[in-house]
């Protein structure tokens, strides 16, 4: 075979990029769909999420705090007022009701695994009470993976959220460790927000005491442990405790936009309310490494050949051969 001198021709090029294109078609076409390799511990976390959901609407009820059918259409109990005494900022009742799926539990999950953490890890956490059910997903999660969460709270929530002055997320999280069901408790709590008036001050303070969590300042920050990621539920942007947080220089989990985070994750509303362990939350695409890898071996030792020797010598014409040789 002719060995090759000089530059490589346009069509030896040109065939060689077809080559490669074409085998990258076929490599697309092994494509299946499976259940993710974490399945298992997702499913887990979702179905602990539900169970926390459940009790916290059977409570909730027993409390005469009623459904809201119309506001709240899958009567998940997590879905507030539109406003109330402790009732700060926006959220719009959509993504809120987004937080309501127990899937998120298991979204929440992967993320945290992508991010490295290990049983035994701990996690620092900042919220309020805007979505109560992305928070007990996160704790579902949390537990199913055997982290450890340092929470720092605030007490205040966006509509929709857990603004009830008589059952806040305070209250909704202590039902849940008295049951055993997810046994964390915040650590710290702060009243939140400016522009409170001081009966929801004390509205707030009465939350913090009836449950036990003490209360801290925007200008008392209290000390909190080295964690290995930081997540953020709700709205505490740009606030010293957040600041202060972000300092310590870890990874961060922003979990305050619901519905970017789904469309970053191509994650569709359908897909977000199926049952536990169905749809796209579960599943994973795969490609066959075999030939992948054959694949890989075949463009391989098709540019040794183009490099090693002169293909266009055997493309050409037999009258342009003969010119080419008496040059």
């Amino acid at each position: 075979m002719k060995r090759r001198y000089g530059k490589v021709g346009k069509t030896t090029l040109l065939a060689f990029a077809l080559f490669s294109i074409i085998l990258l078609l076929l490599e697309m076409e092994t494509k299946k769909v499976v259940k993710a390799k974490d399945y298992s511990e997702r499913l887990e976390a979702a179905r602990l999420a539900e169970s926390a959901f459940s009790l916290i609407k059977e409570e909730r009820l027993k409390r005469g705090i009623e459904l809201d059918s119309i506001n709240d259409p899958y009567l998940s109990g997590l879905i507030g007022r539109p406003s109330s005494p402790i009732t700060i900022g926006h959220k719009s009742l959509d993504e809120v009701l987004l937080t309501t799926s127990p899937n998120f539990a298991g979204i929440i999950l992967s993320l945290l695994k992508r991010e490295g953490v290990r049983k035994g890890d701990t996690v620092l956490v900042a919220l309020d009470g805007s979505f109560p059910g992305l928070y007990f997903s996160f704790l579902a999660a949390v537990k199913i993976l055997g982290l450890n969460p340092f929470i720092l709270g605030s007490l205040t929530s966006a509509p929709w959220g857990a603004n009830h002055p008589s059952f806040t997320y305070l209250d909704m999280e202590g039902i849940l460790n008295s049951s055993h069901l997810l046994p964390f408790r915040t650590q710290y709590v702060l009243l939140g927000g400016f522009g409170l008036s001081p009966f929801a001050r004390e509205l707030l303070s009465q939350a913090a005491e009836r449950n036990g969590i003490p209360l801290f300042t925007e200008e008392k920050i209290p000390l909190y442990p080295k964690g290995k990621i930081f997540c953020l539920i709700g709205d505490l942007p740009n606030t010293p405790l957040e600041k202060e947080m972000r300092k310590g220089k870890v990874k961060v989990l922003g979990l305050s936009q619901p519905s970017s985070l789904l469309k970053r994750l191509s994650i569709k509303r359908e897909d977000l309310f199926q049952p536990p362990g169905k749809g796209k939350i579960y599943e994973e695409e795969v490609y066959s490494l075999f030939f992948a890898y054959l694949f890989a071996l075949l463009i391989l030792i098709a540019l040794f050949i183009i490099i090693r020797y002169d293909i266009e010598y055997y493309l050409l014409p037999k009258r342009e051969k003969i010119e080419e040789e008496a040059i």
